[in-house]
């Protein structure tokens, strides 16, 4: 599709306020375009409604995710089993994401669940853990 079709689309989609696929067909734009489509008033309440829709279920799915790590490490516990090495990468890579999107509240969380639960018993895993920490 050609970009003042892309264009012409984008409008008709913003008009009748179908932010979700508005929003896709302004995802398709190159940047210049973008900014250029933001001029038009539905076009900026459809990419915005959908973008905030976006992170707002980001943000359900972080908190969805962080009750799931607190449950599972409950389950471990109570079962009596160890943590394994991959529990606490996955810990890593939580609190390094979480801080990616500036959740510092998040990050530490996690980290003290992987503190909590065993990763000194991983020397080098802990100290990844102690520089995402820092």
């Amino acid at each position: 599709m050609t970009a003042p079709n892309l264009a012409a689309r984008l409008a008709a989609l913003a008009f009748e306020r179908d932010h979700a696929a508005a929003y896709h067909e302004w995802r398709r734009l190159d940047s210049n375009a973008r900014r250029a489509a933001m001029a038009d008033a539905n076009v900026l309440l459809s990419v915005v409604t959908q973008a905030a829709r976006l992170i707002g279920a980001q943000e359900a799915m972080a908190v969805e995710m962080q009750a799931l790590m607190d449950d599972v490490a409950a389950d471990l516990r109570a079962a009596r089993h160890d943590f394994p090495s991959e529990w606490f990468q996955a810990l890593e890579r939580w609190a390094g994401a979480a801080l990616d999107r500036l959740d510092f509240d998040r990050a530490a969380q996690t980290l003290e669940l992987a503190f909590d639960t065993g990763a000194a018993q991983h020397p080098g895993l802990f100290q990844a853990l102690r520089a995402t920490e820092a």
